[in-house]
């Protein structure tokens, strides 16, 4: 039960340092929810009363834009997303039966570098700002002719911007997925798409606490490098990788 236990910490301490950001990329989602609820809200308390004349475009057609990305839209296209970045990793599993596992340890050395280059360019809020006004435009038909009608989908949007704000992730899940058993990395993987709907759930809360989200966006880059690091190491210690050293 030794492996079980150290297995959900290191699917814990994973995810948590690689999808933090994600965490305020969809709370800012989620915000736009609240907010299409909003406007609705206010749309029909100004409705005339029965008989009255109706000045302007109709409300209808407003709601539905307004209403154009759903909480339920955010959260299949996050677990969308993230499959796609875990597909992407599993083949560090095959590296685990061809590549004797002391190397193998030495892919530990990706999480520290990327570790060491968060510390040295900080950069907190801008990417994840950036990413939200371009990837969801109020007219997504605009880009129909570029991208797929999925793609064009709020789902496929969000999915989308989870894969690319998801480069750091392929660094850590790879080497992560080679160093480890078949069924340890099972285990990991439960431990992953549970959380993303744990992940889901915190954002929605946040966005009717903005005080925390910006407190996560001013310290968590903070702490998220040492995290990294600190996996990095925990993956050549595991892989026994100081053994290749002389007289290791």
């Amino acid at each position: 039960m030794h492996w079980v236990l150290q297995a959900i910490t290191t699917g814990v301490a994973a995810f948590i340092a690689t999808n933090l950001d994600d965490l305020i990329l969809l709370t800012i989602l989620f915000s736009q929810v609240h907010s299409a609820s909003d406007r609705d809200a206010a749309q029909t308390e100004g409705q005339p009363s029965h008989g009255q004349k109706t000045e302007g475009p109709p409300v209808k057609a407003q709601q539905i834009r307004a209403q154009q990305i759903r909480a339920q839209q955010i959260v299949t296209g996050q677990y969308l997303g993230f499959l796609i970045l875990v597909l992407a990793s599993l083949p560090g599993v095959l590296g685990s039966w061809m590549v004797p596992r002391p190397w193998l340890g030495l892919l530990g050395l990706l999480p520290i570098s990327i570790g060491l280059n968060q510390l040295l360019h900080q950069k907190p809020e801008a990417t994840v700002q950036q990413v939200n006004i371009t990837a969801l435009p109020d007219r997504p038909q605009r880009n129909s002719r570029k991208i797929t009608a999925l793609l064009s989908s709020p789902i496929g949007q969000v999915a989308a911007i989870t894969v690319a704000n998801g480069g750091d992730n392929l660094g850590i899940y790879v080497p992560l997925f080679a160093s480890q058993p078949v069924a340890t990395v099972g285990l990991i993987l439960v431990v992953f798409f549970g959380l993303v709907g744990v992940w889901c759930a915190i954002a929605y809360f946040l966005t009717r606490h903005p005080v925390i989200v910006k407190i996560l966006a001013r310290y968590g880059h903070l702490l998220l490098p040492l995290v990294l690091i600190g996996l990095g190491i925990m993956i050549i210690m595991e892989s026994q990788t100081l053994t290749l050293l002389p007289n290791g």
